[in-house]
C-alpha cells in the first residue's frame, strides 16, 4: 500500500526528471507508425521547456553560492 506521503514523493520525482521515452521513435520506425499530428514539434518544445528550467534553477541555486 502506497502511504500519502509515498505517493507525494513519487509524484514529485515523476515531476522533476523528464520523460525521456517522448524522444524514443524505434517503435514507429519499426512498425512504419504515424506520428500524431505536432509531434515531433511538441518533443523539442518539451525538450527546450525542460532544459530552460533545469538551467534556472541552477542558476538561481549558483547565484548565492560564494566561491572562492
Amino acid at each position: 500500500e502506497i502511504t500519502p506521503p509515498m505517493a507525494f514523493i513519487i509524484k514529485g520525482v515523476y515531476y522533476v526528471f523528464p520523460n525521456l521515452s517522448a524522444f524514443d521513435l524505434k517503435l514507429q520506425a519499426a512498425h512504419g507508425l504515424a506520428l500524431a499530428e505536432g509531434y515531433l514539434l511538441s518533443v523539442p518544445l518539451y525538450w527546450l521547456l525542460y532544459t530552460g528550467i533545469m538551467i534556472t534553477a541552477g542558476s538561481l541555486i549558483m547565484e548565492r553560492r560564494e566561491f572562492p
